[in-house]
């Protein structure tokens, strides 16, 4: 008999349940035939007359590493082999990770205007809780019986007798709680009313201080708009790195850069806030007095900086797509500028603070990253910003979503009617959000994204 401690964690992760005939047999992907096989066994036995496997490759891995090329094709295999027809399986071969093989079964099913009463769902035995919770998510209205296969010889009655088990279930518990608010509908909100999609790029969107941006936000956007929605780009970086990052859409939506300093859709300028120069220089000259610091002065389309570091430079140019001019001296520049960003080595929040005191409330300074601070004029930040925004597009703020990780986001978020954070967020920023949309380095945000454009 197990300790009341690890029969709490056993009763909770291990779901099992007798099958029950049903419209449909959910069987999310993963590079194991076990699933598959029980998958066939109750096909063969009349428990539902469809299966629908679901997967392209594990977003961890990035690649399917079987000869077959995916995981749905993996599985629809095994199922051809035991003696399932092929008309009776369904195909989903885009999901790169549980939340989305939730999502986009949901999408299959209803392009097929199959409608689901009660599933069952074929997943690995250890994995039962948080792919329940993922597709009930999907379908809330759909009793949903799991039918688990063990795997990695991880049972319920020896999952705590080995180190390398326990650390296996352990994650799964530990993922079910991480995971709590973005498996579940968003404090019962919905997205039928949604105009606009604001999102903030480092750390969110993306890694921080990366810029491969997956190809499927293309479409994503796309399909937003051909559905009446705004798709806006968020970010404290400047215009062209943006831009050049949304190069295949960038006449399908909006661009916030500078932390909302400049806004433009198409070839409109929607706003421009900029420096006046005294203040400026003393930005200039407060950020020199900072040890081991890095300076920037961004314009509505250049950015400027005096650094002579030219690794620094080359990781910057590398990481965030930007294009400089080097100047002899910041004070060269004649371009009317928007915010001043400085890197440093200490932490920005703590920084940011020092800076804060130091202006007392004369302009607005912000942490933009780990290491990043940004100087913008007084009333400059991505809140204001997106409530003009709201105005420009004759919407309010129960019209929009947003995204975002950081302190510069927080304003944003609390001008949208529903907001998501991500796993790595200070928690500062999780206070503020209303969910968690998963990891930025799994593509959290795209999931969530996918789901909105599938709801609408």
């Amino acid at each position: 008999m197990q300790e009341p401690f690890y029969q709490g964690i056993t009763d909770f992760i291990f779901m099992n349940d007798d099958p029950e005939k049903s419209d449909v047999i959910f069987l999310p992907g993963g590079h194991y035939p076990q699933g598959a096989v029980r998958a066939a066994q109750l096909y063969r036995e009349g428990f539902a007359p469809l299966i629908l496997p679901s997967g392209r490759f594990s977003k961890p891995v990035g690649v399917f590493e079987g000869e077959e090329g995916s995981e749905w094709k993996y599985l629809q295999t095994i199922l051809l082999e035991q003696g399932v027809p092929e008309s009776a399986i369904l195909r989903e071969d885009r999901a790169t990770f549980t939340w989305e093989n939730a999502i986009f079964s949901r999408q299959v099913l209803e392009e097929l205007n199959i409608s689901v009463r009660k599933a069952l769902l074929v997943c690995q035995a250890f994995h039962a809780r948080r792919a329940y919770t993922y597709y009930k998510q999907q379908f809330p209205e759909t009793r949903i019986l799991v039918c688990p296969v063990i795997t990695k010889d991880i049972t319920k009655d020896n999952w705590f007798l080995d180190e390398d088990k326990t650390r296996v279930v352990l994650g799964e518990l530990s993922r079910c709680g991480q995971q709590f608010d973005c498996m579940l509908p968003v404090r019962n909100k919905t997205f039928k009313n949604i105009k606009l999609i604001a999102t903030d790029i480092d750390g969110t969107l993306l890694p921080e201080g990366t810029s491969d941006l997956n190809p499927d936000c293309y479409d994503v956007i796309r399909k937003l708009k051909e559905k009446g929605v705004a798709f806006c780009a968020a970010s404290g970086r400047e215009y062209e790195s943006i831009q050049r990052m949304f190069r295949p859409v960038m006449d399908d939506m909006i661009f916030m850069s500078e932390n909302g300093g400049y806004m433009v859709r198409g070839d409109e300028e929607i706003s421009r806030i900029i420096y006046e120069h005294s203040l400026l220089q003393e930005v200039i000259d407060y950020c020199r007095s900072v040890p081991n610091r890095f300076i920037m002065l961004s314009a509505s389309r250049a950015t400027y900086t005096d650094c002579t570091d030219e690794d620094f430079i080359a990781r910057l140019e590398k990481g965030y797509g930007m294009a400089w001019k080097r100047v002899r001296s910041l004070e060269d520049v004649t371009d009317q500028i928007i915010k001043v960003a400085m890197y440093t080595d200490e932490d920005a929040a703590v920084t940011a603070e020092k800076a804060n005191a130091y202006f007392d409330g004369r302009i607005h300074i912000m942490g933009a990253g780990a290491h990043w601070v940004d100087f913008v004029p007084h009333g400059v930040d991505k809140g204001s910003a997106l409530k003009k925004l709201q105005e420009y597009l004759g919407i309010t703020r129960e019209n929009t979503v947003a995204f975002g990780d950081n302190l510069n986001d927080i304003g944003m978020l609390r001008q949208a009617g529903i907001s998501y954070t991500v796993e790595e967020a200070r928690e500062e920023v999780r206070q503020a959000a209303d969910a968690v949309a998963g990891s930025c380095r799994n593509d959290g945000v795209l999931g969530v994204l996918k789901e909105i454009a599938g709801s609408l």
